[in-house]
Formats: structure tokens, C-alpha cells, sequence
């Protein structure tokens, strides 16, 4: 895989009226200048430029963005320049993803690449085994958060639920939180098409095998597939 920028283009800015014309990457002017890689669902893993956008902040504010994608390039507003990009079958609710999580990162931790998917199939969550009597109750849901989290986060690192999409990475979780000392479950998760979206913390957001799911999930979902022994 190739970093944002690798084309070697000489990169675009807007003229007056917002047409593209030729020019530097960005206003030399603006110190802001972050750029991340969104993967669409139908871009090709091995290579990012096959349906895969390019977006750089132009001004501190992240009022102005450029985007470069399966659809040519654009300069304007995020949701202007995501859509505008875009591979023509995009999802508008995928849209409506990136954009929440790229205008919250602008404001936190900025990611290189962000994943954005519909998660199908059963995938997997990990937690202490006395969150067990609530989870059955209420699902999962990180405004319940009490106590320790398995990496021992006294609060939500972040608001959505942490899923592997295999049962081995959960395990991997479930020995870190036993080397604490506590004993833990492994829950299995029905996504039946919830948003997921990568975690900038895991190969700077590349990872499409551990990701954040962005709504809680209820009861109904959820099967204790590994059950730990209560203290």
C-alpha cells in the first residue's frame, strides 16, 4: 500500500467559483494540510487507487477540503467533495459515515486511513465477566460503561463497541484482561449490516479486522460464545 499523495500529480486549487485549476497540493498559507485515505467498500485492498479517496484539509477550520477519487477531483465542503468523488453506486448512508467520522477527527486524533463498512455475519467482543448480567440485559453499550475496560481505561476510549472479526483476535483480548486477574467473556455479534468503522489506533486505521461499531448493540444480537468463571 501506497501513502495519500504517492501519485505524484501535480494536485489542484480552486479557482474562483471553486473550479479545479492546476497548482500546489494546498494554499502554501494554511498550516492545516492533514490528509486520510477513506476506503470505500468497493476499493481493492492491494491497491488503494482503485476506489479509494483521497481527502486533504485545506484550512484550520475544516470548512475546505480536497478530494481526489473514482470520480475525478473536487474542492468545497466535506459532504460537497466526498459526493462529488465518489463511485457513483456509494452508498449515500456510507456518505453520511465518513463524513461524522472525519468532521469528529478533525477535532481529535487524525487518522492516515479510515475503513468504512457494513459489517455482515457474526464477529466478536470481549469483556470482564461481571458486565455479564448487564450486557443480557441492555446489549452492549459504552454509555453503560462502568468499572475497567479489558486494556484497563477507566472510561469509553471511544464512543462505539470494539469487534474482531475473528475468534482468535478475541481471544488474544480476553488474555490480556485474565493476566489482570479477572476472568472474561467472549461474546458473539450478530451485525446483520451495522456501520463499522476502522480504529486509528490499529495500523493507523487500515485494520478491517478489529473495528468500532457505531451504534449499540442490542440483546437480541448477542451470544455468550466463550463464557469465563465469575470470581
Amino acid at each position: 500500500m501506497r501513502p495519500c499523495g504517492y501519485r505524484g500529480r501535480a494536485r489542484c486549487w480552486p479557482s474562483a467559483g471553486g473550479t479545479i485549476v492546476p497548482g500546489s497540493w494546498h494554499d502554501p498559507s494554511v498550516a492545516a494540510g492533514w490528509k486520510c485515505l477513506v476506503l470505500s467498500p468497493s476499493a481493492d485492498p492491494e491497491d488503494w487507487t482503485i476506489g479509494g479517496i483521497e481527502l486533504e484539509q485545506l484550512d484550520p477550520g475544516a470548512a475546505a477540503w480536497f478530494a481526489s477519487g473514482p470520480c475525478g477531483e473536487h474542492v468545497g465542503g466535506l459532504a460537497e467533495v466526498l459526493a462529488a468523488v465518489a463511485d457513483a453506486e456509494a452508498d449515500p448512508a456510507w456518505l453520511d459515515v465518513v463524513v461524522a467520522v472525519i468532521t469528529a477527527d478533525s477535532d481529535g486524533e487524525r487518522r492516515s486511513w479510515l475503513v468504512v463498512s457494513q459489517g455482515r455475519g457474526v464477529w466478536f467482543h470481549t469483556t470482564f465477566v461481571e458486565n455479564r448480567a448487564s450486557i443480557r440485559a441492555h446489549g452492549l453499550d459504552w454509555r453503560r460503561f462502568a468499572g475497567s475496560g479489558i486494556a484497563g481505561s477507566q472510561a469509553p476510549e471511544t464512543d462505539g463497541i470494539f469487534l474482531c472479526s475473528e475468534i482468535e483476535s478475541a481471544e488474544w483480548f480476553a488474555q490480556m484482561g485474565r493476566r489482570r486477574g479477572r476472568e472474561v467473556d467472549i461474546w458473539a455479534v450478530a451485525l446483520d449490516g451495522r456501520w463499522l468503522i476502522s480504529d486509528p489506533g490499529s495500523s493507523g486505521g487500515l485494520d478491517d479486522g478489529w473495528m468500532i461499531c457505531l451504534d449499540p448493540i442490542p440483546p437480541r444480537a448477542l451470544e455468550l460464545r466463550v463464557p469465563g468463571q465469575p470470581g
